[in-house]
């Protein structure tokens, strides 16, 4: 009996403390699919410059403007294609993937704070509330951008630069260069992450004079996911769509695809936007038409 009441008390208690975090969330997921972008873009808002191209890319498994976001098109395109079999609709498939990078990089910052708060469950949660209603956080989470899964990498190097100071040791080590990779490959400004790795060095400097081939160990796993960008080549030589084409003109147009699901609007083609692509696609590929117009790429999806 006694060892059930304390059961029942472990469980209230941990409840309480992570009660703040669940109605957090819970509001943040609430407010971002309410905004989700569910319709083709044609905004010439400054934030979804490219939204529009990421929308084709990632239900066609194509490639994007350089440097061609390798790991974020073929997690997102793997997201939008599970999504899609469920019969959501492309654009929709589309913005969800970056909600989903940003909910998860929104725990991760949610943890992080609880280690630099020893704990505290209500000011972690009230940090995280704040940062996600911020202008730039809501609205690549709710959109087809690459920047919400700029936020999750970054996240978790700063998580786990902060874990590796308290618990040093080799695999903490090895998985913070291998994401820090990640991060670099994936937008070239996150490598200035690199004052974060400052933060383990004096726990860490000791384990790899100790263990030198830690840090031969930890270069390659930086340099690992950098074999991403074998995805563009290959795609390439597969044919796979390309959402721009480059202009030969200083100013690089894109026109936006004319879609012609009826889950979709409008039926009509977005204004030109500006952006080159990675990979010249061929006239058709996977039931989308493209434009022979030299340095336009329009498509129309059945």
């Amino acid at each position: 009996m006694a060892m059930k009441n304390g059961v029942k008390n472990y469980v209230r208690g941990r409840w309480r403390c992570w009660l703040p975090a669940v109605a957090t969330f819970v509001v943040i997921v609430t407010l971002y699919l309410a905004t989700l972008q569910r319709t083709v873009n044609g905004s010439d808002h400054g934030y979804t410059l490219d939204t529009g191209e990421i929308q084709v890319a990632l239900n066609t498994a194509g490639t994007v403007h350089y440097t061609g976001y390798p790991l974020y098109t073929i997690l997102s395109t793997l997201v939008t294609i599970i999504l899609r079999s469920l019969g959501v609709s492309p654009a929709t498939a589309a913005s969800f993937s970056s909600l989903l990078w940003s909910i998860l990089a929104l725990l991760l910052i949610y943890r992080l704070l609880l280690d630099l708060t020893e704990q505290a469950h209500p000011l972690a949660a009230g940090g995280v509330l704040l940062l996600a209603a911020t202008e730039t956080i809501w609205l690549h989470s709710i959109v087809a951008e690459v920047y919400s899964f700029s936020v999750l990498l970054t996240a978790a190097v700063l998580l786990l630069a902060a874990r590796l100071a308290q618990h040093p040791g080799r695999r903490t080590w090895l998985l913070l260069m291998l994401v820090w990779g990640a991060a670099t490959a994936h937008h070239r400004s996150l490598l200035l992450l690199f004052p974060a790795l400052l933060l383990p060095a004096p726990a860490l400097g000791p384990l790899l004079r100790r263990h030198p081939r830690w840090l031969l160990y930890g270069v390659l796993a930086f340099v690992l996911p950098f074999a991403a960008y074998l995805y563009l080549p290959l795609r390439a030589w597969q044919g796979a769509s390309c959402a721009a084409r480059t202009s030969p003109s200083p100013r690089r147009t894109t026109t936006l695809p004319r879609w012609t699901s009826t889950s979709l609007s409008p039926t009509s083609p977005a204004a030109p936007r500006s952006r080159p692509c990675a990979t010249t696609a061929p006239s058709s590929v996977s039931g989308c038409t493209r434009s022979a117009t030299p340095s336009r790429a329009s498509c129309t999806w059945s």
